[in-house]
Parts: structure tokens; C-alpha cells; sequence
């Protein structure tokens, strides 16, 4: 039987900008919270899909086309970098882009201290 696994791409949450982790806080569903639904709609109009754990967050990346670039929303909230990270997601055929502060850093992105 075929089974259906999904990519992640994880990367160290020093990738991206402290407004960028405020904002991902703010849009995400706590991963003990279930998320509510009705007729297939979220009750709520996030910008972003965001699951937030107690480590980083893990970020629904949708297939082209992607929704979260044509929405002038995003680019009031979310920096550049982070809307580079995620075309890197999907450029690696991954569905999710993991923000992780123990995640791998890569010495071809930009970092941040905070």
C-alpha cells in the first residue's frame, strides 16, 4: 500500500527577524488547542497556517499558487526573509517550513540575534 508522507524543511528560528517570531505567535493555533472548523473554514482569517510548539513553529507553506504572496496582508506582517525561507521550502518540495531554535543554521542565510 502507498503511503502519503509529506516534506519538512527545518531551519533555526535565527533566521528570521524577532517581528517575524511576534506575528508567527500572534497567527498561530497551539498545538494543544484544536482548531475549529466550519464547512471546511477556518472560524478565524489567519495570513498563515502556524502550528506554534514550545521550540518554534511549523508553517503550512501552500503549493503554487501561493496565496500567501499575493496577499497584501503578509507583507505588512511578515518580513522578506521569511518570505524567502518559505519559497526555499517550496523550491525543496516540502509542504511545511519548521522554525526551530535548536534547527540546523546554514551559513547561506541571513541570521538574527535577538
Amino acid at each position: 500500500m502507498k503511503r502519503e508522507i509529506e516534506s519538512m524543511l527545518v531551519i533555526s528560528t535565527k533566521h528570521i527577524p524577532q517581528s517575524d517570531s511576534e506575528m508567527l505567535t500572534k497567527e498561530g493555533f497551539i498545538t494543544d488547542y484544536p482548531i475549529k472548523m466550519n464547512k471546511g473554514k477556518l472560524f478565524r482569517d489567519p495570513i498563515l497556517i502556524v502550528i506554534l510548539y514550545e521550540e518554534g513553529y511549523i508553517i503550512y507553506v501552500a503549493p503554487p499558487p501561493f496565496p500567501w504572496e499575493a496577499c497584501d496582508k503578509f507583507d505588512e506582517h511578515y518580513s522578506e526573509t521569511l518570505k524567502k525561507l518559505m519559497r526555499l521550502a517550496l523550491e525543496n518540495e516540502c509542504k511545511y517550513l519548521k522554525l526551530d531554535r535548536d534547527g540546523y543554521e546554514y551559513e547561506d542565510l541571513e541570521t538574527f540575534n535577538w
